[in-house]
């Protein structure tokens, strides 16, 4: 399974985190899109393009459009193939959790760090989130805080599976996973394709 998720600086995105359940990468934007936007582009596209691979976000239309129009020049942030937003999938769980008498609050806008309390039993540690992403170095402080970030979504997204069960945990990745998404470098978003695709049939383990 491989997930993405970005670290921002207010309007402009310096840095991506990748992660997988097993490890996390984050990659120095400021350094490799302004002087290597070639090779980077080269290095994501197949991961970025490529529908049997599946790109876990958390309120990820927003953090794809910022991707995009920071960095214009890397085509592979402007096509991005076999994409899932957790937050319908975390709306359903509390649907379901409230209708068989839990205490979950069904919030659509609740943030990451809620999410990580409700189903892995502590929140992130979201002290370092309004520091100075733009330093370099990055602290250690901020690097463990940017890697945590993307490595708690497979967790997330498997404890979700797990608790929404098999079979509706499947009409959800059918109805919200992104065949085709196209990110318009002006901050927009526009779907050039609908179809959508089952998790089971589509995606693959890539660890």
């Amino acid at each position: 399974m491989t997930c993405y998720y970005m670290m921002r600086c207010c309007t402009c995105c310096v840095g991506l985190q990748l992660a997988t359940r097993e490890a996390a990468v984050l990659l120095d934007l400021l350094a490799l899109a302004t002087q290597h936007a070639a090779a980077l582009d080269a290095c994501l596209a197949p991961l970025f393009d490529s529908p049997e691979v599946l790109k876990l976000g958390f309120g990820l239309a927003g953090d794809l459009a910022k991707l995009a129009g920071s960095w214009p020049d890397v085509q592979a942030f402007r096509e991005v193939a076999g994409v899932l937003d957790l937050r319908p999938l975390w709306v359903a769980y509390g649907v379901a959790s409230r209708q068989q008498g839990g205490s979950v609050r069904l919030l659509s806008n609740v943030g990451l760090s809620s999410l990580c309390s409700a189903l892995l039993g502590k929140p992130l540690d979201k002290s370092q989130q309004m520091s100075d992403w733009t330093a370099r170095p990055l602290s250690q402080r901020q690097t463990h805080y940017a890697a945590l970030d993307a490595f708690v979504l497979p967790q997330l997204y498997d404890k979700l599976r797990a608790e929404l069960g098999q079979q509706r945990s499947q009409q959800l990745l059918k109805q919200h996973t992104s065949s085709v998404r196209r990110v318009s470098a002006a901050g927009g978003e526009q779907q050039q394709q609908q179809q959508r695709q089952q998790h089971g049939s589509s995606a693959r383990e890539a660890v």
